[in-house]
């Protein structure tokens, strides 16, 4: 007789905003043309740095700035005109690499989540008026390891064959949204939950298991299989791994 065996994954997600990079204002003005300003990697891990390249072409004046943004806060400016040609603003939280932040790039040193938001590059023509043209874009700072409160629960905690067992697997996301639960029996993947797949379902081949998606839904599906010894459950933001017997 086979055993029934109830899966949950319980979620408190906080997502963030995927705003791909944008351009504001890329006609010419003053033979200044402003295209894109890029942000490598968009989305980044706390900790790592992020290089922004405000990527302009100019015709028939030379550069009198270029001014960086986090909102409306200037953080790093080049100044060909000046010297020293670049200028550190103090903006909390920002620190910028200066050997390797010029008149194009800006290298931001150790990101942390709350640098997430919009940043600009403004570029300024040596000419009558100052036309100028800006760029904006937007970076997102995730947390390593944005998981906490992981349990894997088995009730009863034994059984015999035949009788139902639930398995909860219960976690919280705090910085990163949900990539991917994994089911384990001992070291083989026999089930997946990927919300960003579609479908966000899989199933491995496994002997002795068979899934029984009927009573799926966001949350719940219902397993039937044999000679369940081991489970495990893995998670795709840290990689963490909780085991239980069965």
């Amino acid at each position: 007789m086979p055993c029934h065996i109830k899966i949950y994954h319980t979620v408190q997600q906080i997502s963030f905003d995927s705003t791909h990079t944008r351009n504001v204002d890329t006609q010419e003005a003053g033979g200044l043309r402003t295209t894109e300003l890029r942000i490598t990697p968009r989305v980044v891990q706390r900790g790592r740095n992020v290089t922004m390249e405000c990527v302009y072409q100019t015709h028939d004046y030379s550069i009198y700035s270029v001014k960086w943004y986090r909102g409306v806060q200037e953080f790093y400016r080049y100044s060909p005109l000046e010297t020293p040609t670049t200028r550190v603003m103090p903006v909390n939280g920002i620190k910028v690499d200066r050997l390797r932040s010029n008149e194009t790039h800006v290298v931001l040193l150790r990101v942390t989540p709350p640098l997430s938001g919009n940043y600009s590059c403004e570029v300024i023509l040596n000419a009558h008026s100052y036309p100028h043209q800006t760029a904006t874009a937007r970076l997102d700072v995730v947390g390593i390891g944005g998981l906490r409160a992981i349990e894997l629960r088995i009730s009863p905690p034994v059984v015999q064959r035949g009788s139902d067992a639930t398995l909860a697997c219960l976690y919280q996301l705090t910085d990163a949204p949900l990539y991917s639960v994994k089911w384990y029996r001992g070291r083989h993947e026999f089930y997946r939950y990927s919300p960003t797949e579609t479908p966000a379902t899989k199933i491995f081949p496994f002997a002795g298991i068979n899934v029984d998606l009927a009573e799926f839904n966001r949350i719940e599906n219902l397993l039937i299989g044999s000679q369940l010894e081991t489970h495990d459950c893995g998670f795709g933001i840290t990689g963490s791994k909780l085991s239980a017997n069965l």
